[in-house]
């Protein structure tokens, strides 16, 4: 600071400010200056100078400074038009399960974990967390999570964490996480009226959460110091009901687009989590539930409604819807986004530019999740199986 204001001196050596003196008598001439026709005729005209001044200034105000614009992500193209990739065949195996009723499995490479289990009616009662090697075809309990209130939810996996939320079925839980390196559990924090989903990246876990009548939260918490950081609140807005997505080190979600006239329009607003920068993308639509691997984002125009339609932007390129409508739910991976709809599975290779089926035919699946480069979904076919089929495959 003291190079910027250096340059604004003399190069004498002198200040830019000077003290303005008057002579002793300075009272009494300003009441002669002030008295002469001169002055008086002087006068009138500022007067008259600030008086048109201000009827200006009342009927044409100077406009409004806008606010930098943000970035967007171009105008919507149309629908992708590829065909269907009949020849595609991918791999399919299933996971073995000892549990009739489970929730979504999750997978990391070789390895998944799932909760399941059944009360004494036969309901499902998610009370065990297992551990399953893929390789191995074999799975154990992990017996280090023990169950708290009545069900263990909306697990998250990688190398280093387990994370989970210890759910009560009146619309509250406890996040908790195990260190896989060192065995501990520890409580994230206590939700007390809602169940959020969970998204987990190396040492990074992101949630929203409802923290009052018509308010919600989406935080950030860093595993390995406890610190948290609430990235947005959202004030009686749908934006609350959208989960966050977190992938190749950015973390995405939709705000309401504040920017104009644009009511009931999203804005998504993408944190890399390196640099801490925050960038805002225009839709132009309503956006729920984003999702990210770094390069593109994806996602759909409702609420989770039978007349959902799936979009995309990788690169920050234009919007591309990658299905018109119908779209029941939809997970990202490494190069893909699959999604479910009328009970087929589909996935689209997004640099490909190509749709392949994953399901097969006259089969009816419920997609559960998509991990790197694996898709994992339950196979609901024959209504008279009274137990869970789950399948995955690597969309090579």
């Amino acid at each position: 600071m003291a190079k910027l204001f250096g340059r604004h001196r003399k190069a004498s050596g002198n200040p830019m400010f000077y003290s303005i003196r008057t002579r002793s008598r300075g009272a009494k001439r300003l009441r002669q200056l002030l008295s002469t026709p001169a002055t008086l005729v002087f006068g009138g005209v500022i007067a008259l100078g600030i008086a048109a001044w201000l009827m200006i200034a009342l009927v044409f105000p100077a406009p409004e400074t806008q606010p930098p614009a943000p970035n967007t992500f171009g105008y919507i193209i149309g629908e992708i038009s590829p065909e269907i990739d009949e020849t595609f065949r991918p791999d399919v195996k299933e996971i073995m399960l000892r549990v009739r009723k489970i929730g979504d499995p999750v997978i990391n490479g070789g390895e998944a974990i799932f909760a399941g289990g059944t009360d004494s009616a036969g309901n499902p009662k998610l009370r065990t967390v297992y551990y399953c090697d893929l390789k191995k075809k074999t799975d154990r309990p992990l017996s280090e999570i023990v169950l708290q209130n009545d069900d263990l939810m909306n697990l998250a996996l990688n190398d280093r964490f387990i994370v989970w939320a210890d759910a009560k079925r009146t619309g509250s839980c406890n996040i908790r996480y195990l260190n896989r390196a060192t065995g501990a559990i520890r409580t994230v924090k206590n939700c007390p009226i809602s169940v959020p989903k969970l998204r987990l990246e190396d040492n990074v876990l992101c949630w929203t959460e409802r923290t009052a009548d018509k308010e919600d939260k989406l935080y950030a918490y860093d595993l390995n110091t406890s610190e948290s950081v609430t990235l947005a609140v959202f004030y009686d807005s749908p934006a609350g009901a959208s989960p966050p997505g977190i992938g190749g080190g950015k973390i995405v979600w939709a705000e309401d687009d504040d920017s104009g006239d644009q009511i009931g329009n999203s804005v998504i607003r993408t944190l890399t989590l390196g640099s801490g920068e925050v960038e805002t993308f225009v839709t132009g639509m309503y956006v729920f539930g984003p999702q990210t691997n770094g390069v593109a984002t994806v996602w759909i125009d409702q609420n989770r409604g039978p007349d959902a339609s799936l979009y995309m932007s990788a690169d920050t390129q234009p919007i591309r819807c990658i299905e018109k409508g119908g779209v029941n739910d939809y997970a990202l991976g490494n190069r893909f986004v699959a999604y479910h709809k009328d009970g087929v599975l589909y996935a689209y290779l997004f640099k490909e530019n190509k749709k392949v089926r994953i399901s097969g035919e006259g089969e009816t699946v419920i997609l559960s999740g998509v991990y790197g480069d694996t898709v994992v979904w339950f196979d609901v076919s024959n209504d008279a199986v009274n137990r869970d089929i789950v399948y995955y495959a690597a969309i090579e």
